[in-house]
């Protein structure tokens, strides 16, 4: 529902990020890959207070408004995996 951008001074360009939810199983197992080194499991404040960008922020709350209030407007894709 939202894209991040971001400036790379390192590559001189503007980053585009676009944000994904994903409703998992939390019987299963989580595998991380190798660039990350840890997962956390939180709710919509506590994962706001540790992001370091506005737009993260912004994301959190788009996604929490989603699932909490009747948001029929928005159309998401659902990609089967």
């Amino acid at each position: 529902p939202n894209v991040n951008s971001f400036y790379s001074a390192e590559d001189d360009e503007i980053c585009l990020v676009p944000v994904f939810i994903a409703l998992v199983d939390d019987s299963l197992q989580v595998k991380i890959s190798s660039e990350h080194s840890e997962y956390k499991w939180t709710d919509a404040e506590d994962a706001k207070r540790l992001l370091a960008w506005s737009g993260q922020r912004k994301s959190v709350e788009i996604i929490y408004d989603y699932f909490t209030n009747d948001k029929s407007t928005f159309k998401f894709i659902e990609i089967k995996i």
